[in-house]
Parts: C-alpha cells; sequence; structure tokens
C-alpha cells in the first residue's frame, strides 16, 4: 500500500513538474525613432501556453519587468503619471495585463524599482524600472472571445538612443512558473550602411590600396 501510494505520489509530482515546465513564450522587438522621438522603444509580447486541451489551457496571472540601463539615466517616460495603454499604442512607457490591454479593466501595480511611491512620482529618465505587473481578471488566455488574438504587446520602455542594458521578463500563468528570459539592447546611434553600400566601401578601400602601392 505504501509503495503504491508514493508511486502515485511520484507520478503527481512528475505530472505537475511538467506542467510547472511548460514555457512562456515572451519576445522583445525594438522601433527606432519611435513617434518621431528619435528614442527606441523596447516592446514586450506574451503568449500564453494555452493549447486545444482544455485541461492545460492557461490564464495570464502577473509579471515582473526588470529593464536596467548601464549607460546612465537611458529610461525614459514622456507622460509620467500614465501606466498603462489601452490597445498598446502610447509613445511612452506603460505596462499592461492581457485585461487592462483590451480594456477590460485595469491591472494592479507593485513599483520595486521607479516610482515607488506612487503614479506620477520620481521624474525621469532613470537607469532601471522594475514593476511587478497583476492581472485582475479572468479568461484571457490566447482565446479571450474579444479582442485580438496573442501575441499581447503587455509594455513598452522608451530608451534613449546610445544606451546599453538587459532587460528581464518573467512572466507568470497558471500553467507554468515564471522562467525569465532576459533580452539585450545595445543601439548605436548611428545608421548601419546596407549591403550595397558596405561592398562600395570595400571596394573604395581596396582601390585606395592598389593606388597608394603603385605610387610607393
Amino acid at each position: 500500500m505504501f509503495r503504491k501510494t508514493t508511486l502515485a505520489l511520484l507520478a503527481a509530482l512528475g505530472v505537475a513538474s511538467v506542467a510547472n515546465a511548460t514555457p512562456i513564450l515572451v519576445t522583445m522587438t525594438t522601433t527606432p525613432n519611435i513617434g518621431g522621438t528619435g528614442n527606441y522603444a523596447l516592446d514586450f509580447f506574451y503568449s500564453a501556453t494555452q493549447n486545444a486541451s482544455a485541461a492545460t489551457s492557461s490564464e495570464f496571472t502577473n509579471y515582473n519587468l526588470d529593464v536596467q540601463s548601464v549607460t546612465g539615466n537611458d529610461l525614459l517616460d514622456p507622460v509620467k503619471a500614465t501606466t498603462q495603454s489601452l490597445g498598446g499604442a502610447d509613445v511612452d512607457t506603460w505596462m499592461n495585463t492581457v485585461y487592462s490591454l483590451l480594456g477590460f479593466g485595469n491591472a494592479s501595480y507593485q513599483f520595486n524599482n521607479y516610482k515607488p511611491v506612487g503614479i506620477g512620482s520620481n521624474n525621469p529618465p532613470t537607469n532601471r524600472i522594475n514593476w511587478d505587473v497583476f492581472d485582475t481578471g479572468t479568461g484571457d488566455t490566447n482565446d479571450t472571445g474579444a479582442g485580438p488574438p496573442a501575441p499581447y504587446k503587455l509594455a513598452r520602455i522608451i530608451v534613449a538612443p546610445g544606451s546599453t542594458g538587459t532587460a528581464k521578463f518573467s512572466a507568470f500563468d497558471s500553467t507554468s512558473n515564471g522562467v525569465p528570459t532576459i533580452f539585450t539592447f545595445p543601439y548605436a546611434a548611428v545608421a548601419v550602411p546596407e549591403p550595397a553600400t558596405l561592398s562600395l566601401i570595400g571596394l573604395a578601400i581596396v582601390g585606395g590600396l592598389g593606388f597608394r602601392r603603385r605610387k610607393a
């Protein structure tokens, strides 16, 4: 009897481990010269781990976003009194949940770093933003029944050009344990030549070397 109970417990733990190991897809994209400001936008997207089986469907619960610049006070917040964005299009620093992004209700925040005493405090710029963001609704998986499907843009951080740093996004849902995804953002405020331009530059250098050798 003890052996059967032990095996059952181990099996249950095995199932739980598989469930907790379910990955959450988190991605980051960058947009240069966002809104014509000359700054960059770091956009963070979340896709729930829901699949076709209702037994393993997941629901977003909360996340932590920790963005740190190593080059100084490069993290900007043009409208510091705003903390979320309906639809996720505002040129500002904000963080949403799926629920608030789609306009169903407000998100809840814990300001661990930057705005620690509430919305509107601590003038930007800063070198670190670390927020815990909590969902306040239910039913917001990959298929909410309203609004666009996943992935959902849950956060945007406005960053000055020339900055370097890291962004750690730890998303949690009802079937996974929030393993952090770490991104880096090295930016240079210079234009990158296209391949054709690079080829011409290479030919010019080779030609110059040939001319100098012939002249010598």
